[in-house]
C-alpha cells in the first residue's frame, strides 16, 4: 500500500424518540465527522470497530460502506454505522440530523438512509422490540423532510401487516395519553413513502 492513503469517514447514527442523531466530534469550536486513517493493519472493519469502542465508547450493531471516492492516491470511504449506545467519551456528542449544517452531512449518507428506510428489515434493526407509531412517523418525517398524516401512516402499516399493536403502553413524560406500543411482523420490502 505504498503511497496510498485510505480515509474512513464514520457517520454514526442513533435513533432516539423519532430523531436520527449523528455523533460528531467537537474540537476548536468546530464539529467534525469522526475519521480514521487506515494503515493496512488488520481489516478495515476491525479497525473501525476498535476505534468506535475505544475512542467513542460505542458498540455498533450495523456498519455498512455507503460510498467510495478516489482521487490520485487517496481513497475516501464513507461508512454508516448504527448504535443504541447513549454514553459517549468526552469530545463526542449527539446532534439531531435535521438541525445540522447540511455541509457536514454527505448527500450519499442521506440517500443511503432514504433508500434503506423503505426496507422494513432496515427499520427493524433501528428499534428495540417495541416502539410507538409517533417515533416511527417522526423518523420518516426527519429523514425525508416531509409531513405525514398520522392516521394514514398507521392505517398503511396495519393494512400491509407490517406491524402489530401490543398490549403495552409507554407513559408520556408530559401530561397526555400514554403511547400504544407496536412491534414489527415478519420483514416486508414495501415502499411506504
Amino acid at each position: 500500500m505504498n503511497n496510498l492513503l485510505i480515509n474512513c469517514h464514520l457517520f454514526i447514527i442513533n435513533i432516539s424518540n423519532g430523531n436520527a442523531r449523528l455523533i460528531l466530534k467537537k474540537g476548536n469550536n468546530k464539529l467534525s465527522i469522526p475519521k480514521i486513517v487506515y494503515e493496512g493493519k488488520d481489516s478495515i472493519d476491525f479497525n473501525i470497530k476498535k476505534f468506535l469502542k475505544s475512542d467513542i465508547n460505542i458498540s455498533c450493531f450495523n456498519i455498512n460502506s455507503c460510498h467510495v471516492y478516489s482521487k490520485n492516491n487517496i481513497i475516501d470511504i464513507i461508512f454508516v454505522a448504527f448504535t443504541r449506545d447513549d454514553k459517549l467519551n468526552d469530545g463526542y456528542n449527539y446532534y439531531i440530523l435535521n438541525e445540522l449544517d447540511q455541509k457536514l452531512i454527505s448527500k450519499d449518507v442521506i440517500n443511503y438512509l432514504k433508500d434503506n428506510m423503505r426496507k422494513m428489515v432496515f427499520i427493524k434493526q433501528l428499534y428495540n422490540e417495541y416502539f410507538s407509531l409517533r417515533e416511527l412517523k417522526d423518523l420518516y418525517e426527519n429523514i425525508y423532510h416531509i409531513e405525514l398524516d398520522r392516521r394514514n401512516f398507521r392505517k398503511r402499516l396495519l393494512n400491509f401487516k407490517i406491524i402489530t399493536e401490543t398490549e403495552d403502553v409507554r407513559k408520556k413524560d408530559r401530561n397526555g395519553r400514554p403511547n400504544k406500543l407496536y412491534k414489527f411482523n415478519e420483514p416486508f420490502d414495501i415502499n411506504l413513502i
